[in-house]
Parts: C-alpha cells; sequence; structure tokens
C-alpha cells in the first residue's frame, strides 16, 4: 500500500458516520491505551483553538519539553495533523501506523481514526506533553477519549448546531464534556463560565493580552503574533493562562511565538493591496475577521456542506462587493459554488477552479479576502 492510497482510504470513511467517542475508546483499549501514559492537553472551544493549542506547543517547546500536537482541519496535507516537536509526521511513519491500526480500528470514521493514530504515534515518540485539539464540541468527540491533565476552552460560539444544539447553554454544555479536572477558559461568556463552575472547582478564567500598535503586551515586554495583535491576543492570554497551570511562563517563553506559522489564521498574504486568507468557517468566526477588513473588498469563498454558509454569506455582504464562489480540491467537503451563489444579493461570478477563481480577484486591484474553509485555502 502506498502513503496516497491510505489517505484516499482515510477520507472515504468520513461519509455518515457522526461523531462519538466510544469507538474511540474502545480502539484505544485494543491497542492497549496508549494515551494513558500521556499528560494531556485537552483543547476545545467554538473558534481560536487551533491557535491556542498551537502557542501551547510552541511555548511548551520552548522550555525544552518534548511535544505532541494533534490539530485540525488540515490546509495542505493530512500530515499536518500529527506533529512531534513541530515536525509533521513522516510519510513513511503515517503509512507504517496506519497499516498497524487498519484492522483494529476498521469501524472508526476518518477524525476517530486520526485521533486514536495521534495518541499511538506519541506514545511510541514519548512526548512529555500531548497537545490535542478537539475537532467538534467535545463531550462526544474522539480526542475526549481520555482523561486530560488540563483541559482549555477558548469560548462558545454556534457552529456545528445539528449535534450541538442552538441553544447557547446546550454548546456550553458539550464544550465542558471535556472537562475532567483543572480547566482554563478563553473569554467572558457567562454560560460557558456557569457549566465550567458546575464541571469544575479548578477554574481559571483567562485574560487577552494587551496590546500596543500590532504588537501584544506581556510584563512590559512587546512581542511580535503571528497575525493581527488584537485578533490573537485573546488566544495567546488563554495560552498562556493554561501554560501556568503546568510550567513556569518566562518573558522568553511567551515570546516563542513570534515565529509560529499559523497558516489561514489571519493570514496576512500581502499588505499592499491588502490579501487576507482566514479559514474562518462559521458565522461567529466571520463576525472576528470581518473586524479587519476595510468597508469594501473582494471574496474568494466556499463552505462545507455541513456548515451555516447562508448567514456566513451574508455576514461577508456587508462589506464585499463582489464574490467568487469557487471549490475546495477535498470533493467530500466542498459545497456546490451555484449552490452558494443561490444566497448571495451582491455581485458574484463562479469560478470552479479555487487557483483562478483568487486570480480573478487579484486582478480587481483592491484588497482580497479568502474565507470559508481551511481546505479551500489549501487548494490555492
Amino acid at each position: 500500500m502506498r502513503f496516497s492510497e491510505a489517505v484516499s482510504d482515510l477520507f472515504s470513511r468520513s461519509s455518515g458516520k457522526e461523531p462519538g467517542v466510544d469507538a474511540a475508546r474502545e480502539a484505544l483499549q485494543e491497542l492497549g491505551n496508549p494515551e494513558q501514559s500521556l499528560s494531556v492537553i485537552l483543547v476545545g472551544g467554538t473558534n481560536g483553538k487551533g491557535s491556542t493549542a498551537s502557542m501551547i506547543d510552541k511555548m511548551l517547546r520552548s522550555q525544552g519539553f518534548r511535544v505532541g500536537l494533534f490539530r485540525s482541519p488540515h490546509v495542505d496535507t493530512v500530515r499536518e495533523r500529527i506533529k512531534v516537536d513541530g515536525e509533521m509526521i513522516s510519510r513513511e511513519s503515517f503509512l507504517k501506523l496506519y497499516q498497524k491500526l487498519e484492522d483494529s480500528c476498521r469501524e472508526l470514521s476518518f477524525f476517530q481514526f486520526l485521533t486514536v493514530m495521534a495518541y499511538t504515534f506519541f506514545r511510541r515518540q514519548e512526548v512529555e506533553y500531548a497537545v490535542m485539539e478537539v475537532g467538534m464540541g467535545g463531550r462526544l468527540d474522539a480526542t475526549n477519549a481520555i482523561n486530560p491533565e488540563l483541559s482549555v476552552i477558548t469560548g462558545l460560539g454556534a457552529d456545528h448546531t445539528e449535534y450541538l444544539g442552538e441553544k447557547p447553554e446546550e454548546i456550553a454544555r458539550e464544550l465542558c464534556g471535556i472537562i475532567s479536572d483543572s480547566v482554563v477558559i478563553g473569554g467572558d461568556n457567562e454560560e460557558l463560565l456557569s457549566q465550567a463552575r458546575k464541571a469544575s472547582e479548578s477554574l481559571v478564567v483567562a485574560e487577552g493580552l494587551d496590546t500596543a500598535g500590532d504588537r501584544v503586551v506581556f510584563e512590559g515586554k512587546k512581542i511580535d503574533t503571528p497575525s493581527y495583535s488584537s485578533f490573537q491576543a485573546e488566544n495567546l492570554g488563554t495560552a498562556v493562562a493554561a501554560l501556568r497551570e503546568l510550567e513556569n511562563v518566562s518573558q522568553q517563553t511567551v515570546a516563542s511565538v513570534e515565529d509560529l506559522d499559523l497558516r489561514a489564521r489571519m493570514e496576512v498574504v500581502s499588505e499592499n493591496p491588502l490579501e487576507i486568507h482566514d479559514g474562518a468557517h462559521n458565522p461567529h468566526a466571520v463576525e472576528t475577521v470581518l473586524g479587519y477588513l476595510p468597508d469594501s473588498f473582494t471574496c474568494v469563498f466556499n463552505a462545507s456542506k455541513t456548515k451555516d454558509f447562508e448567514s456566513m454569506i451574508g455576514l461577508l455582504e456587508e462589506k464585499a462587493d463582489y464574490f467568487y464562489f469557487t471549490e475546495s480540491d477535498v470533493k467530500w467537503a466542498s459545497e456546490d459554488p451555484e449552490k452558494l451563489a443561490q444566497c448571495c444579493t451582491a455581485s458574484y461570478q463562479v469560478i470552479h477552479h479555487p487557483v483562478e477563481a483568487l486570480e480573478a480577484a487579484r486582478d480587481r486591484e483592491g484588497p482580497v479576502l479568502v474565507t470559508g474553509s481551511m481546505y479551500l485555502i489549501g487548494s490555492l
């Protein structure tokens, strides 16, 4: 079997299987519970969890720890989801591990399989910390098949409402399902804090870091962030609060995030003209991104089929004066651009090839936002 064949098989698992923690827990038990030897930091939340997990990983590594990082979704290759000390799992290691797990994990979904693979790989690599980003919600997510040393929840918003519910208290209950003992909460959402207090007696409420121009400030030191400072200040504040529950935190530790690569997360591809790539995939994330855009820009857009793309497009129309609806290369997730266009009241054009859509947007000679899906950005 080749690496490409293993990846194709994994993607074929994605359809028709609802998320659930029990199947992942059973698979891990059959494998001898490799996760039980790990110190796990479980990072959930509606938005910001990927950036926060990456910052925790980077700061721990700056202190000399061997760290495993599991994140989703990927942008360019599925191997991005599993890293040790900042390096992606190799094609060879991925394939060998896939073949070992294939029989015992045959009934697992795409995400469940990769979660089990990550826990197994991190055990083999003898990592000192495993930073795991929750895929969806928390309570029923495959990553929650363990008892984490620390839970981190970055905030609350509406996403995956078919599984998590539509009311804030329902979503908060699902997010707080990852709490085992100690928990760090980012932001001040009352529903989230209320549920967290019920689940843990050891609750820390993180505060976003102050900003000074295009930098964040930590204990008087000005620090560059991977994207707009105010955009990442809250995530970095949550990451710092989480790290303080585990280790000492110095200015040097926090400054280690300055060279962190956060692809597709408020990624400024060009400043003049302004071009931003951001994988915002729900209305709450789109609202945040819009705060950094001028009053007129061209939008290149695709979204996954399960997302609330109608609301996302409606929000984008408040500033975007032209849309290019396109596809991503991950066909099972990519919504039909013609269907997306039906939700749009602004001027638009459908260009199925994403690279051609971006080129057309750039030809309009103004600010450009590419958004709606990580997979879209990975297709460029």
